[in-house]
């Protein structure tokens, strides 16, 4: 037997396989176990029984019994079909793959040739820094009696694949009444790769392209209604086309940019184009404002420090031109950050993600249902005026009560400071040494200069001392020549 983290499924000897399948047929009384696609009901997903594995101890000691829900077997392949994740495929030996170790932790003693597995009591809120503490901390929203989301969905899209369906459990009771079990309900996403996507998997609703230079964005979509692939089998996909989110325009003087940071209790690695889009919806609802009127700025999905959260950065854009006057529209920006700054903001927005969730998820999921107020977490909000109104208005400004702006900075933030710290003094050295060489440069060429003058200077003194030396040899010749010259004409007159 083989305990393989790598191995995404489980696969059972063959041997086993007909007394398998005969008990799956009993215990569930009409679902026989295929490894064949097939279509199942909620009610008869409920039907499906827990696989329990019972593993010996080591040396005679106790055995250990792991189990394995249905929804740690069973996997969604689209159009209300399933497949099972246990293969009874192997001709000797046995893999017990990914799937069989959800739930558990587990030991692996390379050492003492063992394992060991526990059930695991993972509390995530246990392990998350910004959910807040207290007995109030994790009050559910929702009326009593009513029947509301308790969990997320334990469906995530953590696969290689570039087309699947995540299937996964979500709990459901009275949010006054904790101590009753809750019901577990079936709940699945659409996956491509390690993204949440809209759409049929196979075919899913493509990401906007980037903007064209008049302002107008397009991507491509299956529209509902329509099928899904074309006769020679390529998706159905038509172009929709928009206006451009408010970044990638041009603003203009008079406009007013609202800037909006918030810390989401989401996985940051789950974000993707979905969850974006569905925040811009959300903001319509509640501020009256255009969705092309609303942008993302930046997020934490590739931030590894944020666990368990996504940081968001959204601006939004008051055009002027769609006010009566520049007192309204500035009554407007500060009416959108008192809004954002009150305490039930948290509720309000997960409200209207919920409404916009529903639109476009149906009763798959609830996606953002189950989160309350206090999973949104407002760092800092603000409105900056274009144009002559900013000296004459300013800038509307606040700060969520209890979280200070100038700490939100992560270890990520600090060393992509630090870095560019670096770079800007490698870069002024660089400048230093360079100026430094060119001088001593100028320096060198100049002394060459003097050299060069010295030599010719030197070499024409040589050349005078030489002719003025030639000419005092000649004068002294000359002289002792008419000394010479002298003494012969007085010997003549002597003689």
């Amino acid at each position: 037997t083989i305990v393989d983290s790598g191995t995404t499924d489980t696969y059972l000897p063959t041997t086993i396989a007909k007394k398998f399948t005969d008990l799956f047929l009993k215990f569930t009384g009409d679902i026989p176990f295929t490894q064949e696609n097939f279509q199942l009901t909620v009610q008869q997903l409920k039907k499906l029984p827990d696989i329990v594995f019972v593993l010996d101890g080591v040396s005679g000691g106790e055995k250990v019994e792991v189990v394995m829900g249905w929804a740690d077997y069973v996997d969604s392949v689209g159009e209300d079909k399933y497949s099972f994740r246990i293969y009874l495929t192997e001709t000797s030996g046995t893999v017990l793959g990914a799937n069989f170790m959800n739930g558990y932790n587990i030991v692996f003693d390379a050492d003492g040739q063992r394992l060991g597995f526990a059930p695991s009591e993972c509390n995530f809120e246990e392990f998350n820094p910004n959910r807040p503490d207290g007995d109030d901390a994790y009050q559910f929203r929702g009326e009593c009696g009513q029947t509301v989301a308790l969990t997320e969905c334990s469906a995530f899209c953590n696969r290689n694949e570039s087309a699947y369906v995540s299937v996964g459990v979500q709990d459901f009771g009275d949010p006054c009444n904790l101590n009753e079990r809750p019901e577990s309900r079936p709940c699945s996403q659409n996956c491509s790769y390690f993204k949440v996507v809209r759409g049929d998997p196979r075919c899913p609703d493509k990401p906007w392209k980037e903007c064209s230079a008049n302002c107008i964005m397009s991507r491509q979509v299956v529209p509902p209604g329509e099928p899904l692939l074309k006769p020679n089998g390529m998706c159905n996909y038509l172009q929709q086309t928009s206006s451009c989110y408010a970044a990638l325009c041009s603003a203009n003087d008079g406009d007013y940019l609202i800037f909006i940071d918030m810390r989401i209790n989401l996985v940051s690695a789950n974000w993707g184009y979905l969850y974006t889009e569905a925040f811009y919806e959300a903001f319509n609802l509640l501020f009256k404002v255009r969705s092309s009127s609303i942008d993302l700025l930046s997020d934490s999905s590739s931030n590894s420090e944020l666990i368990g959260t996504t940081k968001v950065h959204f601006e939004l854009r008051l055009k002027a031109k769609d006010f009566s006057g520049v007192q309204a529209l500035h009554n407007e920006a500060e009416k959108i950050i008192a809004i954002v700054e009150g305490p039930q903001f948290g509720d309000h927005l997960i409200d209207a993600l919920q409404v916009v969730s529903q639109r476009f998820d149906g009763d798959r999921i609830v996606r953002f249902g189950w989160m309350n107020g206090r999973d949104i977490t407002v760092i800092s909000a603000r409105a900056i005026p274009l144009g002559e109104d900013r000296d004459k208005y300013g800038e509307v400004s606040g700060l969520h009560a209890g979280v200070q702006g100038s700490s939100d900075w992560t270890k990520v933030d600090m060393i992509l400071l630090g870095v560019s710290l670096g770079a800007l003094i490698v870069m002024l050295t660089v400048l230093y040494m360079y100026r430094r060489l060119q001088l001593e440069y100028q320096l060198n060429q100049k002394d060459k200069g003097s050299l060069r003058s010295m030599w010719q200077r030197f070499l024409h003194s040589t050349n005078n001392t030489n002719s003025e030396q030639r000419q005092s040899a000649f004068r002294e010749k000359e002289t002792r020549e008419l000394e010479m010259s002298s003494c012969s004409l007085l010997a003549d007159e002597d003689s």
